[in-house]
């Protein structure tokens, strides 16, 4: 059963595997020297969110200092642009940003937006980190939320 394969063939197949395994390698340490980099331009940013969308938001408004200037709305909406001229009625929120598992996901979506934007802010204008206590607080209020 099956198909019997030349050598050039397999070869073939061979190089494209190494390219794949290859690729994935250097998505990591793109996001790793990501991190590091963030780690040390926005730590309250990549407290609140994760390295990926971080990096995503940042691109997406422009600069840290464009979404340090953003209001949390726009957070909500922000990378969701293309979905909104497809359907007839606006998302609330972009699906990155609200966890699946939440009761109420445009409260939670508009809830972590506005702690994006707090932590964007504080990072730009203060220069102290205090990530961890908004951490604190955003799952506090999203267990509340959540019941």
């Amino acid at each position: 059963m099956g198909y019997d394969l030349d050598e050039e063939s397999i070869g073939i197949i061979k190089n494209t595997l190494d390219l794949i395994n290859l690729m994935g390698k250097l998505k990591e340490d793109v996001k790793e020297e990501l991190n590091k980099l963030l780690k040390v331009s926005c730590p309250n940013l990549l407290a609140v969110t994760d390295t990926l969308l971080a990096a995503r938001l940042i691109r997406l408004s422009g600069s840290e200092k464009d979404l340090a200037s953003i209001p949390s709305s726009k957070i909500q909406v922000l990378g969701a642009e293309s979905s909104m001229f497809l359907s007839k009625r606006k998302p609330k929120y972009l699906p990155l940003i609200c966890p699946s598992n939440a009761k109420d996901p445009g409260k939670v979506a508009k809830l972590i937006s506005s702690y994006i934007s707090l932590a964007a802010k504080m990072d730009v204008f203060s220069k102290r980190f205090d990530g961890d206590s908004l951490v604190n607080k955003l799952e506090e209020r999203v267990r509340r939320i959540n019941g």
